[in-house]
């Protein structure tokens, strides 16, 4: 799943059913709570509700109590962490981590060069002093603690409201404030970091404490032809075969305190990790999925997904088809540049393939429809009583108003994003320049949130990290596609810093392809912006390391002394990039007054929706409980391994193995089985001793590869363990299916899956494969294949 999005909690088998159409109409209509006969299980849930859904939970078949699975200090939610934009998690006392190939390309492109491609190759550590550093911009986040600081939010907004009334960007300052202020307290500890999310819009507030480890090492990654195994063509699709997983290790100085990479430090000690189960799972098993799902939409109102699905979406689309294109190619001129590329195209890659099926699944769905009545059944329902109009109709007519006007300068916006975020040396520009005006306001407290003093060192590592991704050819060609893009815009929605800019390079013999108009309806030729982009890196330093780390810790007025044209460049958008700022600051501020009233009116209908439906199977289960969108905070969702149909007549099992491998080998790239691996796979099916070897599964008759199951998952998910009723180990969560990414807008109950890897895949290709045998020990399995002793 790479970068982006999934869904669902299921009814007891021992209920009443309802007809599974009627049900999942239900569903999609009333609650985004309710799952149909055993199918489904959504719900991304904080922690703190688990003991409240305890019986759903039971019913489905968890066996550890709810209590202790919500536990944030001994729980095995202990063992969860962040790794980057992925989930992961402990799974050796010694601080060895699970989590996903892709979630570990750019550790493993740091330390891969054209000689020694170890995003081809694969890499095993011989022992612990093998293991390579993951680069500047690694960190592993350990959740410590959870404070819900509600009322300091709430009181903040009322004080601006009194003070500044009708003022929204007032608003957006008193929350940005108490933020810095909290995360400014809780991180006087060495070695935390800390953040203040938002649940549902800004009704609830909480305040998380995490531990930084700042040491991490590569341990091991499969091959391509393992870890990639069917590429974008199996991307999002079942069935799937593909060894999604990865392993690094956290260090920590002899004192057992985080410290930078240094080759005497030593392994971090997890106060938890889970216990890796080689069991596995069967079909019917009880699931969860812990982890950080970063974003879903099912509680956007039905203009933002008309604007989404109809508009912005396959706008975006044609980007990324562009985009994607434009990187194979350059891949393809130098084995350099299929290296360096790899992470950025895969992601773009990915994205793309997603907004393909979201865009599928809308229009199968009938999404903007369906959304459409249940916002006029929402209404309705608001006007009815004369004691919810008043508490609802303002505001919620408020907030459309507030998101059409906001979407008028969103193509403006994310076109200024995808240009100055894309190419790298852009990014270096934008980031340092904009850093730069941050240090010349003296008060940390009063710069911007992600360029204070204590961002400094992730901004660093990040660009240097990201540093290793430069390829001249294809940072042009970058630039030159978003400034085409930029040349497009309409007249009342231009970036006239480009505008600017690119007038400069017009010539009135040039006879190439319009690509644009400039406000007064002079053309934009497509050479004049070549001849821009080539303007702006002649002569570039921004593609050496050492000038990067001189520009990063210089203010502004400084900068401007080197005389750098991408710098000028940035410098130029500054003010327009401010003025994006200030506008999103206080639709932002608007919003933290209007959203969370949406919300109270949605789950005040969702609760007498549930008292008055007369099978009561959601008000039962879940006692009215509704959990919020994802935000990147830690959740568990739960499910059952089970298989789908995707359309008439054809029905998926839940569980791939090893047979499948080989009956999808092509012996070329993406389905390209290693002879290695083709080899170990055929003496396994070989075998004739009459005994069951290690990792096999009796019914397949084989290794289980990859797997189904109901868990409710998106982006951010990715590497998040997958755990047994007993809270055990059994896979990592790394994709959903094509069917059903709609879901992240409007839960589609009876397709959508989640994709695991199972562990017996990992551990059998380990032991026999990959020479990781080292490692299966120390997640504590015997030579057997069964759970060792400690």
């Amino acid at each position: 799943m790479n970068e982006h999005h999934r869904a669902p909690a299921t009814l007891s088998r021992r209920t009443r059913r309802a007809p599974r159409a009627a049900v999942a109409v239900w569903a999609l209509a009333c609650g985004l709570l309710i799952a149909t006969d055993g199918v489904a299980g959504e719900g991304m849930w904080l922690p703190e509700q688990l003991p409240t859904i305890a019986k759903a939970l039971k019913d489905q078949g968890l066996t550890l109590p709810a209590t202790k699975l919500s536990d944030l200090q001994d729980g095995p939610l202990a063992a969860v962490i962040h790794l980057g934009g992925c989930t992961a998690s402990f799974v050796s006392p010694d601080g060895l981590i699970a989590t996903n190939h892709h979630c570990a390309v750019g550790a493993i492109q740091h330390n891969s060069t054209p000689e020694s491609n170890l995003l081809e190759q694969g890499f095993t550590a011989k022992d612990q002093a093998d293991e390579r550093w993951a680069g500047p911009g690694a960190r592993v986040f350990v959740t410590l603690s959870q404070e819900d600081v509600t009322k300091r939010f709430d009181a903040a907004l009322a004080r601006a409201a009194k003070e500044h009334p009708g003022d929204d960007a007032a608003a957006f300052r008193a929350i940005d404030q108490l933020e810095k202020e909290l995360i400014a307290r809780c991180e006087q500890t060495a070695n935390r970091r800390c953040r203040v999310p938002a649940y549902d819009g800004g009704a609830r507030w909480v305040l998380i404490e995490q531990l930084v480890l700042r040491d991490v090492r590569l341990v091991h990654a499969p091959p391509r032809a393992i870890g990639v195994f069917g590429g974008d063509e199996d991307n999002w699709m079942w069935p799937r075969h593909t060894g999604d997983w990865s392993l690094f290790r956290a260090y920590t100085a002899k004192d057992g305190k985080s410290a930078e990479f240094a080759k005497d430090n030593v392994p971090y000690k997890p106060r938890r990790w889970l216990e890796v189960s080689p069991q596995g799972v069967a079909p019917g098993d009880f699931v969860a999925v812990t982890g950080y799902p970063g974003r879903t939409s099912r509680y956007k109102t039905a203009d933002e997904l008309r604007y989404a699905a109809q508009t912005h979406y396959p706008w975006t689309l044609g980007i990324l088809d562009d985009l994607v294109a434009l990187l194979e190619a350059q891949q393809k001129r130098s084995p350099e540049a299929k290296v360096k590329l790899t992470g950025v195209r895969a992601g773009l890659a990915n994205y793309q393939k997603y907004l393909r099926g979201l865009l599928d699944g809308f229009k199968g769905a009938g999404a903007v429809a369906l959304r459409g009545a249940q916002e006029t059944a929402l209404r309705t329902w608001i006007a009815a009583d004369a004691g919810r109009a008043k508490r609802y109709g303002g505001p919620t007519s408020e907030l459309d108003k507030r998101i059409g006007a906001m979407q008028r300068d969103t193509r403006r916006f994310a076109v200024m994003r995808w240009m100055l975020r894309l190419p790298v040396l852009v990014r270096t520009a934008a980031t340092v320049h904009w850093l730069g005006r941050q240090r010349l306001i003296k008060d940390d407290k009063e710069r911007d949130a992600g360029y204070q003093a204590r961002d400094w060192p992730r901004l660093k590592g990040a660009l240097m990290q990201r540093h290793k991704s430069y390829v001249p050819a294809a940072d042009k060609a970058l630039l030159e596609r978003t400034l085409v893009e930029a040349a497009r815009l309409p007249k009342d929605a231009r970036i006239l810093g480009v505008d600017r800019f690119l007038a400069r390079y017009a010539e009135a013999d040039d006879t190439s392809e319009q690509v644009g108009a400039m406000p007064d309806g002079a053309p934009i030729r497509r050479a004049q912006v070549q001849r821009a982009v080539a303007w702006l890196y002649a002569d570039t330093r921004l593609a050496e390391a050492a000038f990067v780390a001189e520009a990063f810790e210089q203010d502004a007025e400084a900068l401007k002394k080197h005389g750098e044209r991408l710098i000028a460049f940035a410098s130029s958008l500054f003010e327009e990039r401010k003025e994006m700022k200030d506008k999103l600051e206080a639709h932002d501020g608007a919003l933290a007054r209007l959203r969370p009233v949406y919300m109270a009116a949605l789950r005040e209908r969702h609760r007498d929706a549930a008292r008055a439906d007369r099978r009561g199977d959601a008000w039962r289960l879940f006692k009215g409980e509704m959990y919020a969108d994802a935000n990147s905070t830690l959740r568990v969702t739960f499910g059952q391994v089970r298989g789908y149909s995707p359309r008439e007549a054809v029905q998926h099992t839940p569980l791939t193995s090893l047979r499948g491998v080989l009956e999808k080998d092509r012996g070329a790239e993406p389905f390209d089985v290693p002879a290695a691996q083709r080899a170990a796979i055929e003496r396994l099916h070989g075998a004739r001793d009459g005994t069951s070897p290690p990792y096999v599964d009796a019914t397949l008759a084989s290794v289980p590869v990859n797997f189904l199951s109901t868990c409710d998952t998106t982006g951010g998910n990715s590497g998040s363990p997958t755990i047994d009723a007993q809270g055990r180990f059994v896979g990592l969560l790394f994709d959903g299916n094509y069917e059903a990414m709609g879901s992240d807008w409007l839960f589609d109950p009876v397709k959508t899956r989640s994709i695991h890897v199972d562990v017996r895949y990992m551990l059998w290709s380990l032991e026999n494969v990959l020479g990781g045998a080292r490692l299966v020990r120390e997640m504590g399995i015997d030579a057997e294949g069964k759970r060792a002793r400690r």
